[in-house]
């Protein structure tokens, strides 16, 4: 039931010309509201400004806030392009967003008990931004691992196989990023025996083998099906 109203959700920003993942379309407002903290808190605590150090607590109330749209997000992200799959990357993000969580918890009852020019806060906001980075990190790992694409065939890719490329994106693009394969390297999409021709690929992505989620034709039609393979098969394997 969950994941049938998450592939619903895909397809409707789908159609509405959105391909890509909604999770960076939230993570933003709190890393965001956490460096602003940051900035705010460290001001007002060095020019003594109790207007500052409020706005520094008001910045991470907001974040705290907002980091359930934006796990909610990151949630429906992973099921719908990575089929659930526990790769190391996750489990790290998934034990700093924990983390973050309890420092802006820890924040907002410091700062509401204590007063917003509390020294414990100024800490806790470093701490905040530490995590933020590392999260950064490990998303980059699972967006830009061994994406290599050059400008140049960017542009040709863009050009030639735009149709295919927007279907790939959005279908496939978490999981096999310039063709790889985040989940298991030692299977990439480019050069797969699965993609030498039509028939086989349409098989493959019809039944495919868990955890790579099924993709029937009320998904993605035949005519779809054949655009993402023109893409795979003429620039991804040529690439």
């Amino acid at each position: 039931m969950i994941d049938a109203g998450i592939s619903f959700f895909y397809q409707v920003i789908n159609a509405l010309g959105f391909h890509h993942p909604f999770h960076p379309t939230q993570v933003h407002f709190p890393v965001g509201l956490i460096f602003g903290a940051f900035v705010l808190g460290a001001a007002g605590r060095l020019r003594r400004r109790p207007l500052l150090s409020q706005a520094a607590l008001y910045c991470m109330v907001i974040a705290l806030v907002w980091m359930i749209p934006t796990a909610v997000s990151g949630f429906m992200d992973w099921r719908h392009f990575y089929g659930g799959a526990v790769l190391f990357a996750f489990k790290m993000k998934f034990l700093l967003a924990g983390v973050l969580t309890a420092l802006l918890v820890a924040g907002a009852v410091i700062g509401f008990r204590r007063g917003p020019e509390s020294g414990a806060l100024l800490i806790i906001y470093g701490l905040c931004l530490m995590t933020t980075a590392g999260l950064g990190f490990f998303g980059g790992e699972l967006v830009y691992s061994g994406k290599t694409s050059s400008a140049a065939t960017e542009n040709r890719q863009v050009k030639d196989y735009q149709a295919g490329r927007k279907l790939f994106a959005a279908n496939c693009g978490g999981c096999h990023a310039n063709g790889g394969n985040s989940i298991n390297p030692d299977f990439p999409v480019k050069g797969s025996a699965k993609t030498q021709d039509f028939d086989s690929f349409l098989s493959w992505i019809r039944n495919p083998e868990p955890p790579m989620p099924a993709y029937p034709e009320r998904a993605l039609s035949d005519a779809q099906a054949a655009e993402m393979y023109r893409y795979v098969a003429n620039f991804l394997n040529r690439s």
